[in-house]
Parts: C-alpha cells; structure tokens; sequence
C-alpha cells in the first residue's frame, strides 16, 4: 500500500509494500540532487566535524560536567557523575544465603547491661523479654541473640541505628560492619529506573536506618527472604550491588603548561610517556578533555571501573584495598601485598610519610590507637583510586575521601595519612 501523491515536484516517493514490509524509495525528480544528500552531503559533513568547524558547541553542550574540581598541578579537570553495574552473571542470590539471623554482643556484658542496650533498641517490651529470655552466654563470654525476621523488619530505624552501632564493634557481626550504603535520592532514582515493585521499595526502606547523611542496609537476607522469585531477586540485588563513582576528564587547552602536567600525572616514571599522549592535544581547535583513565599506570587503567572475575583461591581471597593501593606503580601485581604483615613491611621500607599529597601517593585511614582500616591512593583535588573489599562485587573506582570513610560505619574519628613511594 503506498500513500497518494498529489505533488508532481516531489524529490522522493515512499512507498510499504504489504508483502515484504519494507520501505521502498522512488526518484521523483532531481536524481543529481538526490544523490548529493544521499550519498555526498554527508561526508562533507564529517569532514567539517573531523577539523572543529561543526559539532564543537553541540558535543560541549551533550556532555556538562557534573561539576569542576579546584584547580591544581594537575590542571583543570571536569568531573561527572558514572555508576558501575556489575557483570549480569555476578548477580546471584547465593551471595547472600537465607539465614537466621544472629547478633554478637560481648566484652563480658552483664545481662543487664544487655538489657540497656536493648532498651535503647526500642523494642517492645515484649520483643525485648523475649530476647532476653533467649539469649546465649557462650564460653568466650558474647551474648547470641537470635530475632525472629518479624521482630529484625519491625524495629524502628532509631532503634535500629542504636543497636546496630553497638553491633559493629563485635567482629562476628559481618553485615554491619558492612552493609550496603546509599544516598538517599540515588537510592530512590535507581529503584524506579529498576522498576522495582511497591511492597519490596516499601520493605527495603524500613530496613534501612540512617548514620550520618547515608542510608545503610544490613538486613539483606532478610529482606531477600521475602523476595517470591529469582528474577525479582535479581532484580534488587542488580540495584543493591551497584557503585556510585566519577569520570574525571583533564582539559587541555592550546596554551597548557603540558611538561607541567606531564610532570603529575606521569608520577612513578612515566612523565614521557604521558607528555607524548597529551602534547598533541593541544594542537587542536579549542580546548581537548582527555580521560584521566588514560594517564594513570597500567594496573590501575586495566582496572578502574571494572570487577575482578570471581576466584575462589586462597590468594585472590585477599586482593583487598590494600593490595590494590600498593600495587598502583607494579607492572606486574605483587601478591605478597594479599598479606597484613608484608603490607607493613612495603610501607615501612618503601615509603615514607608526606603531608601534601600528589598523584600516587598511598593513603590509609587509621584509628587514633594507628590501627590501619584501609588504603587508597590519592589521585588529584579530592579523588582517590580505591577499592572497598576484596570480594569480587567490590569494583575498583574514583572516590572522594568523604565517601570512602562512609565505608566505615563502624569507626569514629578515622586519620587521614598519606606515604609516598622512594625514588
């Protein structure tokens, strides 16, 4: 079926053909002109976007930054907002096993100390007498509480924030020394992007309780339980795994300084190699963003933004924050650095501390008694390259400090120190 045609001047004729459905086109008139826009017209116009005659206000306007960082010697870079998804087959319910539920209280409370901090829980009389009534002295002197799932969904998120701040001081109580942290409003954006049902938004939310200007979520099996099929967990655990970081991009203008930013960002070394990548750069028309992806060393180019496939050795076990941090400058990862003890040791005879800190430098949060917590590396203004555990649904990302140490819940009054690698 083809539509009327009441122009005798027309340059093309489009007709469906019924049997075929496809699209049919007819010269009218023209043909020279038809072939230019068809065939020769748009090569001109690539032509023009290849030189920076066309294109170059529009591509400015389809990629705002998220926001500028302080300018610095690393030079003036655009950040945007990036979140990681993790690979469609890491996704899988078996990560968080259906459990009851157990909670760790010791230093050889007494019951009625037990009893206070329940009572700051803000349960129900009954609810409270009943964990009483069951919980569990053990030899080594901790309290095992075992709540129902009603009773752990129930809680208040006061009540919930209060006991699970007490829980993370005990080693046995996994989920809240870890838990899954989110930004409110990119919570909410992302669970309607997910198309996730009312009643489990709704049964998420009542399980989240607040520290600081986060929210955290521990109960994950709990809430997963209550979950009737794979796909819809699947669905959820695709939303609760995902990580929130940045793209940073270096603009080169036709006037930068570029030794100088060959200088920073070639720490380690590699000050020549990354002068050849950006000094033609500014040859061109107007300013050029380069990611900074590619200007960081190998093993963290090879890494940033990705997962770590899954492997049950003992060694990859360990690949944790640490490992990466100190791997940063090594061509060839060193997996010596997956034990505490030698960690230690790198830092002590390859390090030395620093108070301003420059591209590559070794950053470690410690506890005021100088217990190490974790390790990043510092990579300009107030990003740093990290990666949060060494489980495999841990990617490795951009951060700024704030975010990290809203990784550690469990920990007040976190120090920030920063090494710097010998020459």
């Amino acid at each position: 079926m083809s539509e009327p045609d009441d122009s005798a001047t027309k340059l093309i004729s489009v007709s469906l053909s019924r049997q075929s459905k496809r699209i049919h086109l007819r010269t009218r008139r023209f043909p020279a002109v038809l072939a230019v826009c068809l065939f020769i017209a748009p090569w001109i116009l690539v032509a023009l976007y290849y030189f920076g005659l066309l294109g170059r206000t529009a591509s400015r306007e389809a990629s705002v930054p998220l926001f500028h960082a302080k300018p610095g010697p690393w030079g003036e870079l655009d950040c945007f907002s990036y979140v990681t998804d993790p690979p469609d087959g890491f996704i899988n319910s078996k990560l968080f096993p259906p459990a009851d539920v157990v909670w760790t209280i010791g230093g050889g409370l007494s019951r009625e100390a037990l009893k206070a901090i329940l009572d700051n829980a803000e349960f129900s009389a009954g609810d409270r007498e009943q964990l009483l009534a069951g919980a569990e002295l053990t030899p080594n002197q901790e309290w095992k509480l075992k709540p129902s799932d009603d009773q752990v969904i129930n809680m208040t998120p006061a009540g919930r924030a209060s006991l699970y701040k007490e829980l993370v001081k005990y080693a046995a109580n996994s989920r809240q020394i870890d838990p899954f942290i989110f930004e409110p409003k990119r919570l909410d954006d992302w669970l309607k992007e997910a198309a996730i049902d009312a009643s489990t938004i709704a049964l998420l939310k009542k399980l989240c309780y607040t520290h600081r200007d986060r929210l955290l979520l521990a109960d994950t099996s709990v809430l997963l339980k209550r979950l009737a099929t794979e796909s819809d967990k699947h669905k959820l655990l695709a939303v609760l795994l995902r990580r929130p970081t940045f793209m940073l991009k270096l603009r080169i203008a036709p006037d930068a300084e570029v030794r100088e930013l060959a200088s920073y960002w070639g720490a380690g070394g590699r000050d020549g190699e990354v002068f050849s990548q950006i000094e033609p750069m500014r040859h061109n028309r107007g300013w050029m963003r380069e990611d900074i992806l590619m200007l960081l060393p190998p093993f963290a180019r090879d890494r940033l933004y990705t997962y770590p496939l899954p492997d049950s050795s003992e060694i990859a076990q360990h690949r944790d924050c640490h490992w990466s941090a100190f791997n940063f400058f090594n061509a060839t990862p060193d997996d010596r650095l997956t034990v505490p003890k030698n960690v230690i040791d790198t830092l002590d005879s390859e390090y030395v501390p620093v108070k301003d800190p420059t591209m590559g430098d070794v950053t470690m949060l410690k506890t005021p008694d100088n217990r190490i917590i974790h390790s990043s590396v510092y990579i300009a203004d107030d990003f740093y390259f990290t990666k949060n555990g060494p489980s495999h649904i841990s990617p490795w990302v951009l951060m700024r400090m704030d975010d990290i140490m809203a990784f550690f819940p469990a920990y007040e009054n976190l120090s920030i120190n920063y090494y710097r690698r010998k020459k």
